[in-house]
């Protein structure tokens, strides 16, 4: 079976630095300071491209925290500078999708970097997939690494995150015991995925994902069920869930009604004709614990449970 290869970012040492930006949305100012903070006192040393909360609670640049020009060209600048060994975005909320007919990817491939984030930041994540570069789906700087120490949840996403990304953890989900929606026949894939309503708007552009093989995570948050089969149909008629090798979900928080199906029986629904398995339970996403998902990895189901097959990272 043909296994999509990924280019893999580099390891992340201490004392190395790690970049910052906010690709969508403006975020706090005390709680970027926070988060970068916690960065420093981990031991790393942190470049902060553009001013990621100069704009917060402004419209200037309508949702964003700048122009489309100026985060894309700043994104691209991170991704050339040889000193800058991993980025991580400042917070999602919207606005990355105005940086995709701007963003060069074949230049972006050039120098491959794990580039982590959720929510909105799937569109980049996704994009990235496409030209061929792993990324990291999980916790943001004025997210998690900004909670308060008491944040146990937030403590362990933000721990993981870094253990993935210094190679001490390949598979931060070996101990986690998914719930098994739909029975299939389990087979090797490579993960990708994300927020389910960014991820389905993706399609009808260029960078539409292709995810033949694809194991495919979603996740979701304050989507009611009716909606949630909206975006899955969108997806299943586009044919995009014809070639997979699995679905798992993660968080799907505020994802409920008082009246009519749940949102299981919305996931079953989509998914009953085909012959790959279906799971829940993935602690990822919009809720206290969202532990990374690296993407672009291959993996598999055993037990009921997700196995990683390999680092994120390249062994140079």
């Amino acid at each position: 079976m043909k296994i999509h290869k990924f280019k893999k970012g580099q390891k992340l040492n201490k004392g190395e630095t790690i970049g910052v930006i906010a690709p969508s949305s403006a975020c706090d100012k005390n709680r970027l300071t926070r988060g970068i903070a916690f960065l420093k006192a981990a031991g790393f040393k942190v470049q902060v491209a553009l001013n990621p909360s100069k704009m917060y609670g402004k419209d200037s640049h309508l949702f964003s925290s700048d122009s489309p020009k100026a985060r894309a060209k700043a994104l691209e600048d991170l991704f050339a500078d040889d000193s800058v060994k991993v980025i991580i975005s400042a917070r999602g909320a919207y606005g990355a999708a105005e940086l995709l007919p701007i963003l060069d990817f074949k230049k972006l491939g050039k120098t491959p970097k794990i580039f982590c984030g959720f929510s909105d930041a799937t569109i980049l994540l996704s994009a990235l997939n496409s030209a061929g570069v792993i990324s990291v789906h999980g916790p943001m700087v004025s997210g998690a690494f900004a909670e308060d120490e008491k944040n146990k949840a937030a403590l362990t996403s933000v721990e993981n995150l870094l253990g993935l990304l210094s190679g001490e953890i390949i598979n931060p989900f070996e101990s986690i015991k998914l719930c098994r929606i739909k029975s299939g026949k389990a087979a090797e894939g490579w993960l990708t995925g994300g927020n389910l309503s960014v991820f389905a708007a993706l399609l009808g552009t260029p960078w539409e994902p292709q995810l033949e093989q694809a194991i495919l995570f979603l996740e979701e948050t304050g989507e009611k069920p009716y909606r949630i089969h909206r975006h899955l149909l969108s997806l299943k008629l586009a044919g995009k869930f014809d070639n997979l090798s699995g679905v798992v979900f993660g968080g799907l928080d505020g994802c409920m009604h008082t009246t009519g199906p749940d949102v299981f029986k919305v996931i079953d629904d989509i998914f009953k004709d085909f012959k790959y398995p279906v799971f829940c339970g993935l602690p990822a996403g919009h809720e206290p614990l969202n532990l990374p998902v690296p993407f672009g990895v291959r993996a598999t189901f055993k037990d009921s449970r997700l196995v990683i097959l390999e680092s994120a990272l390249s062994k140079n």
